[in-house]
């Protein structure tokens, strides 16, 4: 589901979950924040549990949105795009908009693999997850699914290990790790840029974040 009429209200109740977890996230606080009646999320959602998984399907879309479109304008080619793909991770970690990933902290709060916030949770992950194996096959990566694997985990890594103190340095490694990753799976030639490979520079503008920023 959209949940497009939701815009206006769960950028607050994201905040709020990303600042103090979902578990401290009470629905009497997620009304204050949002100051959408107890009665009117209820009425939409049934029950704090299927609210929370409404809000990740919806940030999932947005922040999805928001990030491959990035990686999209920075490269034509999918090998260039696998490498832009953690120069957008540099930007997004060493921005202000950078608070952790609730996605991994909906995953470590609920641990039943049938809870439907962990399952919204997982289908991010998972749809993340494609992407990169999806550039990494275009790329002509003889093993795809590996590839994309060993990059997944030196994302969730960046993303675990980022701090105020760190996150420029984190970001900087990941991405010499990855360019090494990928220029080891990659066949010859897979990085060779010609005139046609080269995007032209947008204008200096505000970053289009959409409020993802809380991935």
């Amino acid at each position: 589901m959209a949940y497009k009429e939701w815009d206006d209200v769960f950028p607050s109740i994201l905040s709020l979950v990303s600042r103090g977890g979902f578990h401290v996230a009470s629905v009497s606080a997620m009304v204050a924040a949002s100051s959408v009646s107890k009665m009117t999320l209820y009425k939409y959602f049934g029950s704090r549990d299927a609210l929370f998984a409404a809000l990740l399907e919806w940030h999932s879309a947005r922040w999805r949105e928001w990030f491959f479109s990035e990686v999209e304008e920075r490269a034509k080619r999918p090998a260039h795009q696998l490498e832009a793909f953690f120069e957008v991770l540099e930007a997004w970690l060493v921005s202000g908009d950078f608070s952790g990933c609730v996605f991994s902290h909906a995953l470590a709060d609920f641990p039943e693999p049938a809870h439907p916030v962990r399952q919204a949770a997982a289908q991010h992950k998972e749809a993340v997850r494609q992407y990169l194996r999806s550039l990494a096959k275009k790329s002509g990566a003889a093993k795809p699914g590996q590839l994309a694997q060993r990059l997944e985990l030196l994302m969730e890594g960046a993303v675990a290990l980022a701090s105020d103190a760190n996150r420029a340095q984190v970001a900087k490694q990941v991405a010499l790790l990855a360019h090494l990753a990928i220029q080891d799976a990659l066949p010859s030639g897979a990085f060779l840029r010609t005139a046609a490979d080269t995007v032209p520079p947008r204008p200096k503008t505000r970053r289009r974040t959409k409020r993802a920023g809380k991935a």
